[in-house]
This record gives C-alpha cells, sequence and structure tokens, in this order.
C-alpha cells in the first residue's frame, strides 16, 4: 500500500512538473512571438530624397519620418562636440552631415495648438477651402535670435503624479505630462508668408518675422468637399541647411544644423500640472508646400515659396 500511495506521489509530481515546464515553454514561445512580431512591425526602411518633380504620390503618403531623419544626422553631427575634438573637425563634421536631399515632412492638424496646420470650415458660399500655415517662435541661442519653426511630430504622455502642497498647507494631485516633439527650424524664414505683429511689445506695433502665416485658398465644388475636407494632407518640402547665428551664449545644446531644446512649466494649487517639452529640431530651407488627396495621392496644389531673403548660413 505504502508502495503504491509513493507511485502515485512520483507520477503527480512529474505530472505537474511537465505541465509547469510546458507552459513556461508556451508562454518564451508567445514572448518570442510578440518580440518578433514587434520586430516586424519596426520600419528598417533608410530614409531616401523625395522626388521634388512627381505628378502623384503614393496613397496614404506619410512623409518623411523626421524621428528617424534627426537620428541620423545626430548620429553623424553630435548635438555636442567630443572633448577631445578640435572645433574644426567638429564643424567640418557638420558640414559634411548636409546634402543636397529633399524630404518631405507631413503637417499634422492636431500638432502645434495656434500654430502649424489649421484647416478652415469650408466656405459653401464661395466654394473655397482655406488652409493656414503658421510657424512659432524659437530662441535658438538668445533670447534676441528667435527663428521660425513648425512642429512636425509630437509624442505625448504622462509621466507621473505626485501630491504637491502649497505654503498655507493646501494640497492638490499634480499630474506631470511630457511631450517629445520634432520640428524644423526655418533658414529662410522671411520667404515663408507674412509675419505678424506683438502688440503689447513696447507699446508699438513690433513685426515679429519669426512669427509668419501662409494662407492657401482651394476651390472645391460643393458636392466634393464633404469627402475632401477630412482627406487633405499638406507636405512641407524642405533642404537640410546649416544655421549660423552671431550670439555669443548658447541656451540650447545644439549645431548649425541640428537643435534641443527643453521647456518645463511647473504646476500650481489653480493649475495642477507640470509640463515637460524634449523639442529636437533640423534646420532646413523650405522650399515648397503640397496639398494632396491623403486617400489617392493626387496632388491638388504646389506652392513654392520665391526667396526674398538672402540665406543665413551655409548653401550646401
Amino acid at each position: 500500500m505504502r508502495k503504491k500511495i509513493v507511485l502515485f506521489a512520483i507520477m503527480l509530481f512529474l505530472t505537474l512538473s511537465y505541465g509547469s515546464v510546458t507552459i513556461a515553454k508556451e508562454k518564451a514561445t508567445s514572448r518570442s512571438k510578440l518580440t518578433e512580431s514587434s520586430k516586424e512591425k519596426k520600419d528598417n526602411s533608410p530614409i531616401v530624397s523625395f522626388e521634388i518633380k512627381t505628378e502623384k504620390l503614393p496613397p496614404n503618403f506619410k512623409g518623411t519620418d523626421i524621428v528617424k531623419l534627426f537620428s541620423i544626422f545626430e548620429k553623424k553631427a553630435p548635438l555636442i562636440k567630443e572633448e577631445f575634438e578640435t572645433t574644426a573637425d567638429y564643424e567640418k563634421k557638420i558640414m559634411a552631415a548636409v546634402t543636397d536631399d529633399v524630404y518631405a515632412f507631413k503637417l499634422d492638424p492636431t500638432v502645434g495648438g495656434m500654430h502649424g496646420l489649421t484647416i478652415h470650415p469650408y466656405n459653401a458660399d464661395t466654394q473655397k477651402l482655406q488652409i493656414d500655415v503658421k510657424t512659432t517662435s524659437l530662441s535658438k541661442y538668445t533670447f534676441e535670435d528667435y527663428r521660425a519653426s513648425v512642429i512636425i511630430k509630437d509624442i505625448a504622455g504622462v509621466s507621473g503624479s505626485h501630491v504637491g502642497y502649497n505654503a498655507f498647507g493646501a494640497k492638490v494631485l499634480v499630474k506631470t505630462y511630457f511631450h517629445t516633439q520634432y520640428g524644423i527650424v526655418l533658414v529662410n524664414q522671411k520667404d515663408f508668408g507674412t509675419s505678424s505683429y506683438d502688440d503689447n511689445r513696447y507699446n508699438i506695433r513690433t513685426p515679429l518675422e519669426s512669427d509668419r502665416t501662409i494662407n492657401l485658398e482651394i476651390e472645391v465644388p460643393s458636392d466634393k468637399a464633404k469627402t475632401l475636407k477630412n482627406n487633405i494632407g499638406v507636405l512641407l518640402l524642405c533642404k537640410p541647411r546649416l544655421y549660423k547665428s552671431n550670439a555669443k551664449m548658447k541656451l540650447n545644446p545644439g549645431n548649425d544644423l541640428i537643435l534641443k531644446d527643453t521647456y518645463y512649466s511647473g504646476a500650481t494649487i489653480d493649475s495642477p500640472t507640470s509640463l515637460l517639452y524634449d523639442r529636437y529640431f533640423i534646420n532646413v530651407e523650405v522650399l515648397a508646400i503640397w496639398v494632396y488627396e491623403i486617400n489617392t495621392g493626387s496632388i491638388i496644389l504646389k506652392k513654392e515659396l520665391k526667396n526674398k531673403e538672402e540665406q543665413q548660413g551655409t548653401q550646401m
């Protein structure tokens, strides 16, 4: 009887052990498949120069991946000079990273708030659709050296929360949101539409050359407007360019090609939200703006930017 009990216990142990191993293997296999699946979804395709003479885009064209492009430029022209690298060698490295390739950045109407891309309500009376592209000012080196910029991609999320107190002991739950943004800085900013005015600066109407807007109007028959309104894509066609500032002091890490900018906004009792922005920019010359139908790739409008100012920086 005792032998039967011992034998039963051994068989039960082996069965449970085999089941555990099987489950472990299945979990490992599932993890392996998940990893492989993630790798398959990752876009490893190289970035190629955009063909500016093309007459039709591929359906659902997404434009140049600015995150990947910034990473490529950062490897060729690091934000910070190495300790044992001469300034001359560092500048040569930066110049060598600039090519004559053209990149097409797709604008997202949900990025940038009041700035960036705005598609206005359709005017049924005039049968026209107005599209605005507005830049925002970026202080590259000093507060007197503002440049026009456009945010192309915004990766946002919640990084955490904590309980905050003020001097009177009042407490509130504070949430911290992060934004990792990628954009472009316009070397030829005066080519980009018209500038706006700051009515509060020195109590006079002061033109802000770095706050600029391009207004586009498209004639669209009313029967087509309904389907087109939510199917419009806008591209900025650009070439990487060097911008050399005369400022003696740098506020942000970067060089004449790329720039990193960090901005933090603290929370208050009335507004219990902290915002952290990490922004990465590429200096470019904007060549043209294209408007197209996303689902078909048909190009609706091509607007070239005329050269109104002598380029600051180096034309490669």
